[in-house]
């Protein structure tokens, strides 16, 4: 492909030269719908694997978390960021589904290899801006400039239930869960009642970030296998929760 050969020709022999080499070279930079198509043609560049360090990704077609999936199994040491991602169509002052979509898809996101994870924009005005061509976003922190007052989101929130407990350095464990009820998400569907990942922090102890978009309590065990221990627990309608499990 151009972007391959671009980097394995020009821009990572470029940057070894110039005492670069410490930059990461990240391809594609766009939607998971094709992520895995393009991040493979580019790796049959010649010297891919010494130049390229992964690929990044946004989420802006959709789920498709099978291209994350595909990428991070069959390229376990390279790196896959989720670089960009936004509520778009203005701010949303208020709204919960904000926050809810940023725990889908980071949780998704973790759960199938992505190595780090980076939000668009932290702090907007109450317009969604400024932006010079009109696109105006949601974010979680928006400001309002004549009365100078602040008003945090659910996407903060939401986001911190991940950025806060889970440590650089923390490897992915696979977990499963289990509920006793089924009941339709917010938005009427059924599909992942609940959603969940882990992590185990280089302290040694658990962080488990659970996420309930449905309308209902939902009733779920915490069983922590090595310690032959179940737990019954709750997580309220359209919440998120973390767990802390000391080691």
């Amino acid at each position: 492909s151009e972007e391959g050969e671009f980097a394995t020709k020009y821009l990572g022999p470029t940057f070894e030269k110039s005492n670069l080499s410490d930059i990461k070279i990240l391809v594609w930079d766009h939607n998971r719908n094709i992520l895995a198509e393009r991040f493979f043609e580019s790796m049959k560049s010649e010297n891919a694997d010494k130049y390229i360090a992964g690929a990044a990704f946004h989420w802006y077609s959709g789920d498709q978390y099978s291209n994350l999936k595909k990428v991070s199994e069959a390229y376990p040491q390279k790196e896959f960021i989720f670089s960009e991602g936004c509520v778009e169509g203005g701010s949303r002052n208020g709204a919960w589904f904000t926050g809810e979509r940023y725990a889908h898809n980071i949780i998704n996101d973790l759960n199938n290899g992505c190595t780090a994870w980076i939000d668009w924009n932290i702090l907007l005005d109450m317009k969604g801006g400024p932006n010079h061509v009109n696109n105006f976003c949601d974010a979680p922190i928006l400001a309002d400039e004549d009365s100078g007052k602040i008003h945090i989101q659910s996407s903060f929130y939401y986001i911190g239930h991940f950025s806060r407990f889970i440590k650089k350095g923390a490897v992915h464990i696979k977990s499963t869960m289990s509920s006793f009820m089924t009941p339709a998400t917010a938005d009427g569907k059924m599909g992942n009642t609940m959603e969940n990942t882990a992590f185990i922090n280089p302290d040694g102890k658990i962080i488990l970030v659970v996420s309930n978009r449905t309308e209902a309590d939902m009733v779920y065990i915490l069983n922590e296998v090595k310690k032959d221990e179940k737990t019954i627990l709750v997580c309220p309608p359209r919440s998120i929760q973390t767990l802390i499990i000391k080691k």
